[in-house]
């Protein structure tokens, strides 16, 4: 995955959007990948879904570039 870093403990699943420069924004590539960790979640035993933003901010929206 280029887009985002995931790190499993236990029940627990922490997502980070890894797009600093763009200030996180979702491209094409990143929705799939969060996409599929969400579909991955719901079988591995994950209960809680943390996601969270490198630098700045968390997430500035669509990069409408990508689409």
């Amino acid at each position: 995955m280029n887009t985002i870093r995931v790190q499993h403990s236990g029940h627990i699943k922490r997502v980070t959007l890894n797009r600093p420069e763009k200030r996180n924004a979702i491209s094409y590539e990143l929705a799939s990948e969060l996409l599929a960790v969400t579909k991955e979640a719901e079988s591995d035993g994950t209960r809680l879904l943390i996601i969270r933003g490198e630098g700045q901010g968390f997430c500035a929206g669509f990069d409408f570039s990508n689409f």
